[in-house]
């Protein structure tokens, strides 16, 4: 039962907020219709508790990681292919600067020596990713 619901609401709201798992919400056929008024309720609910600083942070902590062997959730090949590619992003700004090493809080330390040419990014830089990516500018 608790997956009809579930669904249900994915269907309801997903699409408006950019849900993962609507497509495969879409199929289970006990899946029902929300109430618009539960709708409107439910955005509320979910923007209350969604923190755009604990996904900044969740994307810096997953790009930094040191270790060759760490599970990851972005591939920092694919960041750097795509900063590459995006014509109104500093694509240099996605790599640690020492010239710049105040943007970078202490706790997130600094690169190890061979990792200096991969991806290392600070909240600032994630921020304007995301921003990015949702077809924003800096100044929205």
């Amino acid at each position: 039962q608790v997956a009809h619901i579930q669904s249900s609401y994915c269907l309801a709201i997903g699409p408006k907020l950019g849900l993962r798992g609507v497509r495969v919400s879409k199929m289970d056929k006990d899946a029902f219709t929300v109430d618009p008024r539960n709708v409107a309720v439910l955005v509320r609910c979910f923007r209350r508790v969604f923190s755009v600083q604990e996904v900044i942070n969740t994307i810096v902590f997953d790009v930094n990681q040191q270790d060759d062997n760490a599970h990851r959730m972005i591939d920092c090949d694919l960041l750097f292919k795509w900063a590459g590619e995006q014509k109104d992003f500093e694509k240099h700004s996605i790599f640690y600067d020492k010239d710049k090493a105040e943007e970078w809080p202490p706790e997130l330390g600094v690169p190890k020596e061979e990792n200096k040419y991969k991806p290392f990014l600070n909240q600032k830089i994630a921020l304007i990713i995301l921003l990015h990516l949702f077809g924003l500018n800096e100044k929205s």
